[in-house]
């Protein structure tokens, strides 16, 4: 799939997934409810309880979208979560037919939440699971108990990072889960507690394991690994367009060294995505040229040199004259960019000179601010003033640029 093809899929996405789950979600449960022979009134009440549940999950989808709040490249693949949501959604109608001890919703609220976001993955959570205890007449205490495991699931995932450490958020996630269903499930049986009790929840563990594993092994595969070895071979020095670089331009070839240098370090520290951010820093410039030449490069870079969309985005959104920056990535680069050039200008017209890089930068920073350019990035307040504060510390790396 070359980059317009690509680009096309994605905006197809955007339009037709939210529909899609709005239509799909409602119709299925009119037509579950018909075939299990419900009353005319638990069919209208179970109908119109699903259209607005699914209400909810398209409005943040497209709020998500709309806000660039979709974690990692999930904003790109939305035709992913449909997949995602469309699976858990007829997990959700069998488990009417299933013991509750057994069903493993806490890895439905992680796989919707590691496809989606946080949100998603809550407002989902909550929309599947009363579409299960509905059409399963099960007890109020069964939706609490897989709302706040699944919850507590998607909290522990949060923060899953490259290197997929998932020992410690797995192990607690189930820790949670199975004190939740003794304190629900087993303490509320009618017989004296025997090992026998423990038999449907422990099934229930397995179960929520194994499909713990194959999600992992599909996110680690199709999200966290996919673009690894490029992102490796686009931020070697070497790189073709990097040398190119150095033999057509030896100043902005070190600007380039010394800006994706600042954009890795920075990223690493904010918690961004250090790779997207190097990657950035290092090739911002070459997109600085109309939308036409722009458009032509895009698919050279997506075609030939294989970039992932995610780096097309940030050197898109790096170089929109007038154009207000949307995610935090893009600050990084654009902050960078900006340090760095002042720093090497003042080196250039004086190697000798004595810089104040605190006065320099807090300068930057001040003048970069009151341009409004940032106020509609997704950036807090917390994370702009955290990333002043770490430039101001890398007063001995500014050395180099002399």
């Amino acid at each position: 799939m070359n980059h317009k093809e690509q680009s096309a899929y994605q905006v197809r996405g955007r339009t037709a997934v939210p529909f899609l789950i709005f239509l799909l979600t409602i119709a299925c449960v009119w037509l579950v409810a018909l075939g299990m022979k419900r009353t005319p009134a638990d069919i209208i009440r179970n109908t119109v309880l699903a259209a607005i549940g699914a209400g909810c999950i398209v409005f943040v989808l497209v709020q998500s979208r709309l806000e660039h709040r979709f974690l990692y490249d999930n904003e790109d693949h939305l035709w992913r979560f449909f997949f995602f949501y469309t699976a858990a959604l007829v997990l959700a109608f069998l488990f009417a037919f299933l013991p509750v001890a057994g069903w493993p919703y806490m890895v439905i609220s992680i796989a919707i939440a590691l496809f989606g976001n946080e949100i998603l993955g809550v407002v989902s959570t909550a929309v599947l699971l009363m579409i299960s205890t509905s059409l399963s007449g099960a007890q109020p205490e069964v939706f609490i108990l897989y709302f706040l495991t699944g919850i507590a699931a998607i909290l522990f995932f949060r923060r899953v990072d490259s290197n997929l450490h998932i020992f410690l958020p797995a192990f607690c996630s189930f820790v949670v889960l199975f004190a939740a269903q003794t304190a629900c499930i087993v303490l509320y049986l009618n017989e004296r507690l025997n090992f026998g009790m423990f038999v449907l929840p422990t099934i229930g563990l397995f179960l929520n394991a194994i499909l713990l594993v194959i999600v992992l092994k599909y996110f680690s595969y199709s999200v966290v690994n996919r673009y690894r070895m490029i992102y490796m071979e686009i931020n070697d020095q070497e790189f073709k367009l990097m040398a190119e670089m150095k033999q057509n331009d030896k100043e902005a070839y070190f600007q380039a060294i010394h800006t994706g240098y600042l954009c890795e370090r920075i990223a690493v520290r904010l918690g961004l995505s250090s790779a997207e951010c190097k990657a950035g820093g290092y090739y911002h410039k070459l997109a600085d040229c109309s939308m036409e030449q722009r458009e032509e490069l895009f698919e050279t870079l997506a075609d030939e040199y294989h970039f992932p969309p995610a780096v097309l985005k940030l050197l898109d959104e790096c170089n929109r004259k007038g154009h207000k920056f949307k995610t935090p990535e893009a600050a990084v680069v654009h902050m960078a960019d900006a340090v760095v050039s002042s720093i090497r200008y003042l080196f250039l017209n004086n190697p000798d000179a004595v810089i104040s890089y605190e006065q320099v930068i807090n300068s930057i920073f001040d003048r970069k601010v009151k341009t409004g350019q940032f106020d509609e990035c997704s950036i807090t307040f917390s994370q702009f003033q955290h990333m002043r504060k770490l430039f101001l510390e890398e007063k001995l790396y500014y050395d180099f640029l002399r």
